[in-house]
């Protein structure tokens, strides 16, 4: 799900998403994160982008949990990006569903 890129907390009086539904199961895994992630670039100018991001989650998807998968992110974008800093606010949440 994409929103339109609304920043939070400033007084916003349509919301930028819709609600969705969908069917959830023990294991499932959430990535929420902001725009600064996929926008960071490495020392070459390459910005990681949302094919990026994609690649770089299937490549860890099976992670044994999400600490591990958080690991495995951040060390993949500090030694392959190049990403040690983030030029811009950058956040991400993982979630997964407990059985």
């Amino acid at each position: 799900m994409e929103t339109q890129g609304a920043i939070l907390g400033f007084n916003i009086k349509i919301p930028p998403i819709a609600e969705k539904t969908m069917s959830i199961a023990p294991g499932d895994r959430f990535f929420i994160y902001t725009d600064g992630l996929i926008e960071s670039t490495d020392s070459e100018g390459n910005s990681l982008g949302t094919e990026g991001l994609l690649a770089l989650l299937n490549r860890h998807r099976r992670s044994a949990n999400i600490k591990e998968l958080e690991i495995n992110l951040l060390t993949e974008l500090k030694s392959n990006y190049g990403l040690d800093s983030f030029s811009d606010d950058t956040m991400f949440l993982i979630l997964e569903v407990e059985e």
